[in-house]
């Protein structure tokens, strides 16, 4: 069984200065000259939060998001990777899910080198086939990347054409390999981060699993479905529950959510160094 890494923004995170999704809308509601729109971020999803701002900025005569889209990249541009980027892209495996926008990982092995596309797929707005080679793994930035502005994922209009894409992909036959019943699709002239997801065992890190995240959930929904009513044989998925917070009505609910749909939870609270955690899971991964 193939094993792939799924990367969530956690890893970015352990930078200082990293900007969190939240830290994001903030300098987006001040593009917008609506920086008051923060006091409801705390009661509405990030994904309608943004349309929020997209609504603000369209009524200011503006056609399109994607003069916020090139700022996010901006901002985004110069972040620095880490040494656990580094340790990630040395693991050796084939594939690296990610939903960072950002070539941290990439830059870590290249050291700033360009990056190369590898999409196989020409995509503007959506991620079904959009990758970077670096060394022998292919990275694919599933909500966007910095270099396509266009494609970053923000708001809930453009999460709901993902998932279309997603479900249009894996239900017609015609499309995804691994719904066919091919093993190894990598021979295929066309594939999807998508069957990589379906087909490897998948180690979930630094990734909080947001309910906005609706993508990812129809995702892993559907592959239970499709486990339970066609007997798709799919690979495992980990998912590292770590938080610095006490266990909670909310993450049992989730995590309860998640073990439903077949994914196995490894758990983790009260976390005072996150460091420490990827060290541990890195050290366990190599075993």
């Amino acid at each position: 069984m193939q094993k792939t890494i799924f990367v969530g923004n956690g890893i970015n995170l352990l930078n200082k200065n990293t900007k969190s999704w939240r830290d994001v809308l903030s300098e987006l509601s001040r593009v917008v000259k609506n920086p008051q729109l923060m006091d409801t971020i705390d009661h509405t999803p990030f994904t309608l939060f943004y349309e929020v701002l997209y609504s603000k900025y369209f009524q200011k005569a503006q056609k399109s998001d994607i003069n916020l889209k090139n700022h996010i990249a901006n901002l985004l541009k110069n972040m620095e990777y880490n040494p656990f980027h580094s340790e990630i892209m040395n693991l050796g495996v084939r594939h690296i899910i990610t939903t960072n926008y950002d070539y941290c990982l990439e830059n870590s092995i290249t050291n700033n080198a360009p990056i190369l596309n590898d999409n196989l797929r020409k995509e503007n707005r959506y991620n079904v086939f959009r990758r970077t080679k670096s060394s022998s793994s292919y990275v694919w930035h599933i909500h966007g990347e910095i270099n396509s502005p266009l494609s970053i994922m923000l708001g809930y209009e453009q999460y709901g054409g993902q998932l279309q894409k997603i479900r249009t992909y894996m239900t017609t036959p015609k499309i995804s390999p691994f719904i066919k019943g091919v093993r190894d699709f990598e021979k295929e002239k066309i594939y999807s981060w998508i069957d990589v997801f379906l087909r490897d065992e998948v180690h979930v890190i630094g990734f909080s699993f947001d309910y906005s995240e609706i993508d990812l959930w129809g995702l892993i929904t559907y592959r239970a479905r499709i486990q339970r009513l066609k007997k798709v044989n799919c690979g495992r998925i980990y998912y590292y529950h770590w938080t610095d917070k006490s266990e909670n009505d909310f993450d049992r609910a989730k995590i309860n959510l998640l073990e439903s749909l077949g994914v196995e939870v490894i758990k983790k609270f009260d976390i005072t160094d996150y460091s420490k955690m990827y060290e541990s899971f890195i050290s366990k991964f190599k075993k």
